[in-house]
């Protein structure tokens, strides 16, 4: 049922109609529908109210459309690289490391090296010298080359200026400020761009650039943060008892301050802001009491 700003589900079970957020179609070809994948919900996000069945599909003004979307989804399994990295194990990226950033395993790292071989000995064989170049250079030069013009009106990109997330360190006036001087920074280039809210790393807000490949699919690339350094905060480090029997609430020796404060003078000299909270600490899964340092 369309209506202004939401759609009404009807579940039989249930005494109420549950609104549901948009977008709303409010028209489509019966014949131009695909149902993908049913999961269960609960009432609510309440693990203790009824579980309800959730049915994903999608919906298309005609029957091309959706023969065209069926067809880059398989196109997309066909050739995710995700799929290959498991399935042939050439390869892994690990998302500690960034997306796009390529771990080669063996069986990768060989078939690279056989191509890159025989890429240079064909190359020596007819004369050619190997040289290498930096991998950015100035806007200049690939305006010289065609580059710059070409890859501005073919390649599709994205920019996001992304904010402070729901867990962060520091405080709001400083995000304020951060996300305000790089706010000033893509204004004074003259890009648009987007706000990603809630997007930005727990340590600061960042510029997210964003391509599109072939198949439509976005992949993040450079991002330029504004990291909040560690000198500035009032306290740099806490130090926190492993155990209970390492801590004088625990039971633990006078002695462990003494052990704390050597830790403090090590890694920090006498300049260090190093503390702890009174408050209940989870460590490790236990609740531990601080000592201000």
């Amino acid at each position: 049922m369309p209506t202004t700003g939401s759609s009404l589900g009807y579940f039989p079970r249930l005494p109420t109609l549950m609104p549901w957020p948009g977008p709303q179609v409010t028209l489509c070809n019966r014949k131009a529908v695909e149902l993908e994948s049913v999961a269960g919900a609960y009432w609510r996000g309440d693990e203790k109210k009824q579980m309800l069945q959730r049915i994903y599909g999608t919906a298309w003004e005609n029957e091309e459309q959706l023969k065209a979307y069926l067809h880059f989804k398989e196109e997309a399994k066909r050739g995710d690289h995700r799929r290959l990295g498991q399935d042939l194990d050439p390869f892994s990226i690990q998302d500690e490391a960034g997306g796009g950033l390529v771990f080669w395993h063996p069986k990768g790292a060989i078939v690279r090296h056989i191509i890159e071989d025989s890429w240079k000995k064909i190359h020596i064989e007819h004369d050619y010298d190997l040289l290498y170049t930096p991998h950015v250079a100035r806007a200049d030069l690939w305006k010289t080359s065609g580059h710059l013009d070409f890859y501005r009106e073919n390649i599709k990109y994205e920019v996001n200026l992304s904010t402070r997330p729901e867990k962060a360190v520091g405080a709001d006036d400083i995000w304020e400020k951060a996300i305000s001087a790089l706010r000033d920074a893509l204004d004074d280039k003259g890009w648009s761009y987007r706000i990603d809210e809630g997007g930005g790393a727990f340590y600061g807000p960042k510029i997210d650039l964003k391509i599109e490949d072939a198949l439509g699919r976005k992949w993040q690339c450079s991002t330029i943060p504004v990291d909040f350094p560690l000198w500035l905060p009032p306290i740099q480090a806490r130090v926190l008892p492993v155990t209970d029997t390492h801590s004088i609430w625990g039971g633990g020796k006078v002695g462990v301050v003494a052990w704390q404060l050597e830790v403090v003078e090590a890694v920090f000299g006498d300049g260090g802001r190093v503390g702890q909270s009174l408050e209940g600490v989870k460590f490790g899964g236990r609740g531990v009491k601080g000592l201000n340092l």
